[in-house]
């Protein structure tokens, strides 16, 4: 959802006297008994609705602390997306919160993040910096040499990166 799309949400009074939030847990606890969930949807999110509208609760939880919806992403540092302790959040761009990702995408054949076959069999480690997709140096041996040189490469030119 949008910044935009929030302007027609509920105001920081009307949330603040639906919920109890709990800083350093993250919990998010209704103030009038009816549950708010904490199983995550498909994305791995925790939602929540208010007046009908579904929420993702970390945005929900960064307007309760601030004041304000956030603009851009809200990121989970530990790349934990259902631990919502404000400690953990960050007002982030796309492209810095796409720096923070921690695990292959789902239809990737070697399971690690930054690693592809090779027609030969060996094993490459790319990165993406600047829209601009890198060898990082020749193939290797294995994909786990592949995957640690990809991590190294990621702490150094990823300035979104937190592993």
């Amino acid at each position: 959802m949008m910044d935009n799309d929030y302007e027609r949400g509920p105001t920081l009074d009307r949330v603040r006297s639906l919920f109890d939030y709990d800083q350093a847990s993250g919990r998010l606890t209704s103030k009038s008994g009816f549950a708010v969930s904490d199983r995550p949807n498909l994305q791995g999110y925790l939602r929540v609705t208010v007046d009908g509208r579904r929420y993702l609760q970390h945005r929900l939880i960064w307007f309760f602390v601030y004041g304000k919806f956030p603009s851009e992403q809200v990121d989970h540092i530990d790349g934990d997306r259902t631990n919502n302790a404000i400690a953990n959040l960050r007002h982030v761009s796309n492209m810095k919160n796409a720096q923070n990702i921690r695990r292959a995408h789902r239809d990737s054949k070697t399971g690690l993040l930054g690693v592809a076959a090779t027609e030969r069999g060996t094993w490459e480690a790319r990165i993406q910096v600047n829209g601009r997709r890198t060898c990082l140096g020749s193939t290797f041996k294995t994909p786990e040499e592949a995957h640690a040189v990809y991590l190294d490469a990621k702490r150094r030119l990823h300035e979104g990166c937190t592993i």
